[in-house]
């Protein structure tokens, strides 16, 4: 067979069997016991079989042009909230699920929440769940806590994270890319000289974006003269006392930070944004807030845990992954109302 492409035919010849169990055997399918798995992908790998990537994409839209409604088969997204929560105006990260949903339909999938914090659902008893379910490929939505550790087997699954939350396992991510953010902002900011740019985050902010929002920031003070720097403001006790009084002695012109937090701490005093004090964020995840900064597209997130997880299906790749991939997706600059001029 030297010089062609070795084929499924071949394989099933080699190996006595019909062409269809070797495609199950290969796609590592339940259908097949699973010592015939076994012998089926040594004789595939000892006569050199490699998957044709067109013919196999062009194989999956003909059965979901055949299908009924286009329906493949269900994804999973693994919350800890429930979907109640989830739903509830302001959820701060309904953007990835909403995503991940149109990016599912779109594919032909069906993605269903499992809240796995329910108290009577034990991880042995999710894992149960989504194999009988028929359930391979699961998306692990954005989390409330960092390093959180989620310890279910996952040697059946194709799996993703959203975020930064997940400790372990260490699949494969998709998330934002905050430090090019970052630098993109003050890229932005410092074009305008003479403004003293500080940066005001709480300790979790600050852990949970891997330090990398004080990354940009310090090398930004370090090009300028000292008496533009201005000290950041890391404070695990993120309250308005420690706010109002680094404010107070620095007196920053704009003010980068997270969340709306600054801007009601300083409304308490009478300093107006932006008349008074500018203000900037490297995270706008609500269409509703009216900030200056850099728009992280959420949907966008969402649509590209999809696109990873279905590419792990495709490959067959299931488990906890020898080499990780992080892909990061880059945010929008958008002009909102808390700076006196765009972000030009």
């Amino acid at each position: 067979m030297s010089g062609r492409r070795v084929t499924i035919r071949d394989i099933a010849e080699r190996a006595g069997v019909s062409k269809s169990t070797v495609a199950y055997a290969l796609k590592e399918d339940s259908q097949c016991a699973a010592a015939t798995r076994e012998r089926i992908q040594r004789i595939a790998m000892e006569m050199g079989y490699v998957a044709n990537p067109l013919v196999s994409a062009h194989l999956a839209n003909v059965r979901r042009a055949e299908s009924k409604a286009g329906y493949l088969a269900t994804l999973a997204y693994l919350s800890d909230r429930p979907l109640k929560q989830m739903l509830a105006q302001g959820f701060p990260h309904m953007g990835a699920y909403d995503g991940a949903r149109e990016r599912a339909n779109e594919l032909g999938y069906h993605l269903e929440v499992f809240h796995y914090e329910n108290p009577d659902l034990s991880w042995d008893r999710l894992k149960g769940i989504l194999q009988s379910r028929g359930i391979h490929g699961v998306v692990i939505g954005p989390h409330r806590g960092s390093k959180v550790q989620l310890d279910m087997e996952w040697d059946c699954f194709s799996t993703v994270i959203i975020g930064d939350s997940i400790a372990y396992p260490r699949f494969h991510s998709v998330g934002f890319d905050h430090l090019g953010n970052m630098e993109l902002l003050f890229s932005r900011l410092f074009r305008k000289k003479g403004r003293r740019i500080g940066l005001a985050l709480s300790g979790f902010i600050n852990r949970r974006v891997r330090f990398q929002f004080r990354s940009a920031f310090d090398f930004f003070q370090e090009e300028l003269e000292t008496d533009m720097r201005v000290p950041a403001l890391i404070s695990e006790q993120w309250e308005p006392a420690v706010f109002l009084k680094w404010y107070s002695e620095y007196k920053p012109e704009v003010i980068v930070t997270v969340y709306d937090d600054v801007r009601r701490w300083l409304d308490s005093i009478g300093v107006r944004v932006p008349q008074d004090v500018e203000i900037a964020t490297p995270a706008i995840m609500a269409d509703s807030l009216d900030y200056s900064g850099i728009h992280l597209p959420l949907k966008t997130l969402g649509k590209l845990a999809v696109d990873t997880v279905a590419a792990q299906l495709f490959r067959n790749e299931k488990g906890i992954p020898e080499s990780r991939c992080v892909s990061l997706v880059v945010g929008e600059v958008r002009t909102g109302k808390t700076l006196r001029e765009g972000l030009v």
